[in-house]
């Protein structure tokens, strides 16, 4: 089971009508792999966390009559009679296995825009060459039954796919930028989801240079950063991540920015500064 819970680990970049719903999300919690059985999801609801992450287990052929309504209901409902926000994750950059959309003959470069074995060695995800419109409206139907569903946004996995050698190279060959396709397609997920639901939020994860590009940075309204504590690949024991680095002198003076850093390196600054 995979289970992260981070403070301060989303950076808004969300327009005005959605920014006062990220604006206090403080901690929030990932939860994949998980059935969310009711105790689990009674216990998530006991915490004071502002912002949940979980699958859309109707996606799952084992899960297509899960009760997703009465869960997401439960899940935000804080203790103090708050409102916690509750997201959906969606791979982007990965066709799974395990998701209602695989057909039983699907493999490695059948069809050919499937391309490889996830390279981190998650077992059953293959990275694809999402611009292709087979993909696209893979997803893009994902997204629109999601935003149905009523959750509040969705959490976009492998966005940094287009950094992928394979894709680079296929996107090569069918004459294409993979970045820009990326954006194309998280717009897509965008203007898809908000047909449902107009306040629909899309956070990625691990953009990475992306971010920087003005098109993009206009189709979210926040972004994840996975490794900021720690590091991994699956069945590795993991090492201890990175803090954020600030991108200018000023910046690592702001408020804001020291704001956003995880305790421990928040820690770790005052010790510096103090020494």
């Amino acid at each position: 089971m995979l289970t992260i819970l981070i403070a301060g680990g989303v950076i808004a970049m969300a327009k005005p009508a959605r920014a006062q719903a990220l604006a206090d999300v403080r901690e929030w919690l990932l939860l994949l792999n998980n059935d969310l059985e009711p105790a689990t999801v009674r216990r998530i609801s006991d915490t004071d966390l502002d912002m949940v992450v979980v699958d859309y287990l109707p996606s799952q052929p084992h899960h297509a009559n899960y009760p997703i309504t009465e869960t997401l209901a439960a899940l935000r409902r804080k203790p103090d009679g708050g409102r916690r926000l509750v997201l959906a994750y969606l791979n982007v950059g990965q066709a799974e296995d395990y998701r209602t959309y695989w057909q039983k003959n699907w493999r490695r470069g059948n069809p050919n825009w499937i391309l490889m074995d996830d390279p981190d060695g998650w077992a059953g995800n293959f990275p694809v060459a999402y611009w292709r419109p087979e993909w696209q409206a893979i997803v893009r139907d994902l997204a629109s039954k999601i935003a149905q569903a009523g959750f509040d946004g969705v959490y976009l996995d492998w966005v940094a796919g287009y950094q992928e050698p394979i894709v680079q190279r296929r996107a090569s060959r069918d004459r294409v930028d993979p970045q820009a396709e990326m954006t194309r397609l998280v717009q897509a997920v965008r203007i898809q989801a908000r047909q449902a639901a107009p306040d629909f939020l899309i956070i990625p994860q691990n953009p990475g240079p992306l971010a920087t590009n003005h098109s993009f940075q206009a189709a979210f309204d926040g972004v994840a950063q996975e490794s900021i504590w720690m590091t991994w690949a699956a069945g590795s024991p993991g090492t201890e991540g990175d803090c954020p680095v600030p991108r200018t002198a000023s910046e690592a003076q702001d408020p804001a920015f020291i704001e956003a850093l995880p305790r421990r390196c928040r820690q770790a600054r005052d010790s510096d500064s103090g020494s």
